[in-house]
């Protein structure tokens, strides 16, 4: 396989990425942090699960891989990703009826473009995307036994931190966002869509909070100036607005 078609079967896995995973745009303001997450992929995942309890979905993960923006993989170890053949959800080596372990990823002009560690065929720890042409990584997440599990965080071109979700069985628990100086810009802890959220000015002052039930804004949210002083005052029930007043 040569390097152009690697490259347009890395173009179509990070395209597709783009799209499905909010985490890795820009983030710009609340609404569409919001938007992105309560409306999309964790919604997803909600609704399939939301009749069972979050205690009796979350298996025990244990020895869930560390990840850091320089860790990487062996090049050499690295099975082209042309030679995956998947079937019932399960990966194999092109010619082999064993469920595959080992790395399957993309190399063009020996440098790593992605790869995917599998175990028992089955997607187990990192999976990882980098910047064309560069060994900086632009996305990275943890899986055990096929579900995403710890610590899902994406980069700048730099290398910076962008953001960390965090996950637990295939479900997000929180979110954490950072400018591209290193500024924490939001930070929120979630269990089973329930839990506060808060996102900050530029200087650390907090700009909005407040608090989720079941994936919708509910109780008390407030909004502050630049400076600290409180802007607005909204309250919603379970996602409904009541009231808003400005002070």
């Amino acid at each position: 396989m040569n390097k152009f078609t690697k490259f347009f079967i890395l173009a179509g896995v990070l395209f597709n990425f783009s799209i499905l995973n909010a985490e890795i745009k820009e983030i710009e303001s609340l609404d569409q942090i919001s938007n992105e997450i309560v409306g999309g992929k964790t919604d997803k995942k909600a609704t399939k699960e939301k009749s069972v309890e979050t205690a009796k979905n979350t298996e025990d993960v244990k020895d869930i891989p560390e990840e850091s923006a320089t860790r990487t993989v062996d090049k050499n170890s690295i099975v082209d990703i042309y030679e995956r053949k998947m079937k019932d959800k399960i990966a194999y080596k092109e010619g082999s009826d064993i469920p595959f372990t080992g790395v399957f990823g993309v190399v063009i002009d020996d440098k790593i473009e992605s790869y995917e560690e599998y175990k028992n065929g089955l997607l187990d720890g990192e999976t990882a995307y980098f910047a064309k042409g560069k060994q900086v990584k632009l996305l990275s997440e943890m899986y055990t036994k096929g579900k995403l599990n710890g610590q899902q965080k994406s980069y700048y071109e730099n290398g910076k931190l962008k953001s960390i979700v965090y996950y637990s069985n295939d479900r997000i628990n929180g979110i954490e966002s950072y400018d591209r100086n290193g500024k924490l810009l939001h930070k929120s802890i979630f269990q089973g869509g329930t839990g506060d959220w808060k996102f900050y000015w530029s200087n650390g002052k907090v700009s909005e909070e407040g608090k989720y039930k079941a994936w919708r804004k509910d109780g008390v949210w407030k909004k502050y100036r630049e400076d600290g002083s409180l802007d607005t005052v909204i309250k919603y029930d379970n996602g409904r607005l009541l009231s808003e007043k400005w002070q």
